[in-house]
């Protein structure tokens, strides 16, 4: 649960204005008239991962985002992206002024502080502010523009997977034919708005010797545990698929590549030093990985191309390491 603090009652107005300026509702207002307000509004501690507002939530608050990111998302919180939110944007306010529940989910993308602005004191910001009303009105007018491309987008591509199984029976991931749509329209989205998108290639290192030893039967219980611990990992940063045997594949929306190759190495470390656990006991598992972002390549066919010769060269350097590759596609 996000963790609260209050300001004291007698905190003044220039840490409330080097604190909260760059906020995007508090552009161009003169902060002694907002410090009554805002002084007793609880600022949040949220860590990497951790759900804010889940769909169908009734909401009463306005969180403005003092410092990190936040995903929107739909179908769960480790579903289809619709937004990143970064330091100085706002979200909730929706809710509020529709009287509606929550419509989308919003996870925690790395540390955040939020500030939590009751629905009380929002009204009472609009009514005694114009310029904070008119700052209101730019944000919902940009939002409504972004979302409405996301959602015609999202779903288009929605309609086209309900024709299609999407999801791997034997692990519950995506399957390799979702993972090349999404990946094409995730390559188009990054490359429009000028973000980043990396992409991973996960190999079950000697997996043969695992059935060979232990039988098909335990091989898929440590396909299933695997992806399962796989799953987890990269559920605050994007979206995991099964692409084939043993391999897998991350796809890592707004993530440079320096954070990927963190990302990956927190898993490859914490997958060596925790075997994992099948009906017949632990069995020790490592990870190969090769790592690529989109601003290295030309197509969404080369990003994969990339991060597959990346895990081949990881399988060169002796397996259960995370590797690039410096020659483009």
């Amino acid at each position: 649960m996000p963790h609260h603090r209050v300001l004291p009652d007698n905190v003044s107005t220039q840490l409330l204005a080097a604190r909260y300026a760059h906020l995007d509702l508090f552009a161009g207002i003169e902060f002694a008239s907002l410090a009554p307000l805002l002084a007793g509004c609880p600022l949040l501690d949220v860590e990497p991962g951790e759900l804010v507002l889940e769909e169908g939530d009734a909401n009463r608050t306005v969180y403005q985002i003092v410092s990190g990111r936040v995903r929107v998302a739909l179908e769960g919180h480790e579903g289809i992206p619709l937004l990143t939110l970064e330091e100085g944007a706002c979200f909730g306010e929706l809710s509020i002024l529709s009287q509606l529940n929550v419509s989308a989910n919003v996870v925690a993308l790395e540390h955040t502080q939020l500030l939590a602005i009751p629905d009380e004191a929002l009204w009472s910001l609009i009514r005694s502010h114009h310029r904070f009303a008119v700052n209101l009105l730019e944000v919902l007018s940009g939002r409504l523009r972004v979302t409405n491309d996301r959602l015609r987008d999202s779903l288009q591509a929605q309609r086209h997977y309900a024709r299609a199984a999407r999801l791997d029976p034997l692990t519950g991931l995506y399957n390799r034919r979702w993972l090349d749509e999404v990946l094409g329209r995730e390559y188009r989205r990054s490359t429009r708005d000028g973000k980043p998108l990396s992409f991973l290639m996960i190999d079950l290192d000697l997996f043969k010797r695992v059935n060979d030893t232990h039988g098909h039967l335990v091989g898929d219980e440590v396909l299933r545990i695997l992806a399962s611990r796989l799953r987890n990992a990269m559920s605050a940063r994007g979206i995991v698929a099964r692409f084939g045997g043993e391999e897998f594949a991350a796809l890592l929306p707004d993530t440079a590549l320096d954070d990927a190759l963190t990302v990956a190495e927190q898993f490859r470390v914490n997958l060596g030093e925790n075997p994992i656990a099948t009906s017949l006991g632990p069995i020790p598992a490592t990870v190969s990985i090769g790592a690529a972002e989109r601003s290295e390549c030309h197509s969404p066919r080369g990003l994969m191309q990339r991060a597959d010769a990346a895990l081949y060269r990881a399988k060169k350097l002796g397996r259960n390491c995370v590797a690039t590759n410096a020659t483009p596609p």
